[in-house]
């Protein structure tokens, strides 16, 4: 699509081509520091989402078939023109490091010489319909997470996909692939571990992610502390843990000797599973994240630091444990009714 185009339709898919500096490496910086610093970064990249419209919702069912196929075919013409292409939406944190994390590949001498081009899917939901049904993405809870990235044609995922091929040394094989274009129905290819990587719930990978800087989080196994998880984890866990503390709220306030008892039974589980999250992470170990992870798997998200989100459920047990032991229940009653406003706040936003 042509930049006239783009300029004249607000609504068209922007397409600039990138020609953004490295990020600069800051040697005394420590490890703790670089990621003190990516968990602020993050955390204003992702306020900044909201300052955009970027949304899936049910007007894109009420656009014209002939608009979305309209739009559908310019997102195949874009996809094909360089030889990795981002998908992004304005204000996205995850878009900003996969950006980056490309403009790093331009210095390595591994690489071949490649072009590159972000594609902003702009306010207005016509073509964000159409990218998902070119990639025939389900949207079954009404989003799309982004970035969205092809390199040579090819869909190879988001930021935790593009950063994992990188590390595993892929990207100039892939780079070395003849352009695939779309097919006649304007569907795009998937590369195949794509495609195995959507359809498979992994409980035993860690999410694996870099620090602004450039430095790994440090990445253990799934029986030890997580420093990362999937951005979307955190609100089905946080929906379940909703689902343990509204009955037991109301069962404190009736008092009686049966709804007491049936509260307790429902606050050792959800005691149990905020201190394997705790100590862990979304692992086979935690109830809330192993429901999570295997339900809400296609609309995961990218991976983002795990930290705040276990701080505030460190806040929770340690308000938790003394009025739970001394059968305060009055107290466990006005706690419950603060977390469970929090915990709607993380459903809704994540923080």
């Amino acid at each position: 699509m042509s930049a006239e185009m783009a300029s004249s339709n607000p609504q068209a898919l922007q397409i600039p081509l990138q020609a953004e500096e490295p990020a600069k490496e800051h040697g005394s910086c420590t490890l703790v520091c670089k990621i003190w610093n990516t968990a602020v970064q993050d955390f204003i990249s992702y306020l900044n989402e909201y300052v955009y419209y970027c949304g899936f919702s049910l007007d894109q069912w009420m656009d014209s078939d002939s608009a979305i196929l309209t739009a559908q075919q310019q997102v195949c013409t874009a996809a094909t023109t360089a030889d990795v292409v981002v998908f992004a939406k304005p204000g996205c944190g995850y878009c900003a490091r996969a950006k980056a994390l490309l403009q790093a590949q331009h210095s390595s001498a591994s690489n071949p010489t490649f072009t590159e081009a972000v594609v902003d899917v702009v306010k207005g939901t016509t073509e964000g319909a159409a990218l998902a049904k070119a990639l025939a993405i389900s949207l079954q809870l009404g989003d799309m997470t982004f970035p969205q990235i092809l390199i040579r044609g090819r869909y190879i995922g988001g930021a935790d996909d593009l950063a994992d091929l990188v590390a595993a040394g892929r990207m100039p094989a892939l780079l070395a692939r003849d352009m695939c274009s779309a097919s006649a129905k304007h569907l795009l290819s998937w590369e195949e571990r794509a495609k195995t990587r959507a359809s498979k719930p992994d409980l035993f990978t860690v999410p694996h992610m870099r620090s602004a800087e450039g430095a790994w989080y440090p990445h253990w196994p799934w029986y030890g502390f997580h420093f990362c998880l999937y951005s979307n984890l955190v609100r089905y866990m946080s929906l379940i843990q909703l689902g343990l503390m509204v009955p037991s709220y109301f069962m404190y306030k009736r008092g009686s000797a049966s709804d007491i008892a049936a509260a307790q039974v429902l606050m050792w589980i959800l005691l149990y599973d905020l201190c394997a999250i705790i100590l862990f992470g979304p692992s086979p170990l935690s109830i809330s994240g192993t429901i999570s992870t295997y339900c809400g798997w296609r609309v995961r998200g990218n991976a983002t630091s795990a930290l705040p989100y276990k701080a505030v459920f460190v806040a929770y047990v340690v308000t938790f444990i003394p009025l739970f032991f001394k059968k305060n229940y009055s107290g466990l009653t006005t706690a419950l009714l603060a977390y469970i406003s929090n915990s709607l706040l993380l459903v809704a936003f994540r923080f």
